[in-house]
């Protein structure tokens, strides 16, 4: 019998990390970082038109930009889970991410990877050393 994989996502808004457990006990190992994606420059003549008599009126974005990017590395993220999970098969997934990034992660997983969620912690740890982050998820066999 192999032993239980697990891979824990931590991401924040501009980077994430993925970590692999191979076992209760055996210490989670740094697998793959992924990058952020470039922020867009925002420029103060798009989303303008002009009314009658000359004058210049701002349309409001649908959405933000913050929206836009966190949305965009979410898919990046998604992406790269994907691909590392294609190439090494893993038996469960720990996500954790602040709340606005988790919600974005949950909602692009496919079916597949979301069965496979053991837990999840709306929380940023991406900063959080891998010694230290079984214990922010109780009841975690990491």
């Amino acid at each position: 019998m192999h032993p239980t994989v697990t891979l824990v996502v931590l991401a924040s808004e501009d980077r994430a990390r993925f970590l692999e457990s191979a076992g209760p006990g055996r210490g989670l190992i740094e697998v793959e970082a992924v990058a952020g994606v470039p922020r867009p420059v925002l420029d103060d003549r798009e989303g303008r038109v002009a009314a009658g008599g000359g004058a210049h009126h701002a349309l409001e974005p649908r959405t933000l930009p913050d929206e836009a990017h966190r949305a965009t590395f979410a898919r990046h993220i998604v992406a790269a889970l994907v691909a590392r999970v294609a190439a090494h098969p893993v038996d469960g997934l720990v996500l954790s991410a602040p709340a606005k990034m988790l919600g974005l992660l949950r909602a692009d997983l496919p079916d597949t990877l979301r069965a496979m969620v053991v837990a999840d912690q709306p929380r940023d740890l991406v900063t959080v050393s891998a010694h230290d982050l079984p214990s922010h998820f109780p009841g975690v066999r990491l």
